[in-house]
C-alpha cells in the first residue's frame, strides 16, 4: 500500500493522491479499521534463502566432492519483509542453478 493517503468512513475507503502529507499516527489494523483484504499475488512459493552447492568428481577420484559457500546460505536483501523465510537447496553443478528440474 502506498502512493497516497487513505480516507475512510463507515461505508467506503478512498486513496487520495499524495499531498506531501504528514504522519497523523493512524495505523490500519486488521479487525480494527480493516475488515477484509485480498491478496493479488500468491507468495507462498517465494524463496528468500538459498543453500547453493556444486558437486564434481575430480580427475582420478572415485567419489564426488561437494562444494558449499563458507556462509552456507544466501539470503535475499528483502527477506526480512516476509513473515516466514523459505530456503531451497540449489544445485549449481552444471554451472547454472537447478530447482525443481528447471534451470535458471
Amino acid at each position: 500500500m502506498g502512493g497516497g493517503e487513505y480516507h475512510y468512513d463507515n461505508y467506503r475507503v478512498e486513496l487520495l493522491k499524495a499531498r506531501g502529507g504528514v504522519d497523523n499516527g493512524v495505523t490500519i489494523e486488521y479487525g480494527k479499521n480493516l475488515i477484509d483484504a485480498k491478496q493479488e499475488k500468491n507468495i507462498a512459493d517465494v524463496v528468500t534463502v538459498i543453500f547453493p552447492y556444486a558437486k564434481y568428481t575430480a580427475e582420478g577420484a572415485e567419489q564426488k566432492t561437494y562444494i558449499t559457500l563458507p556462509e552456507k546460505v544466501l539470503q535475499h536483501e528483502n527477506a526480512n519483509k516476509y513473515a516466514t523465510l523459505r530456503c531451497e537447496i540449489v544445485d549449481f553443478s552444471g554451472g547454472m542453478g537447478k530447482r525443481n528440474n528447471n534451470y535458471y
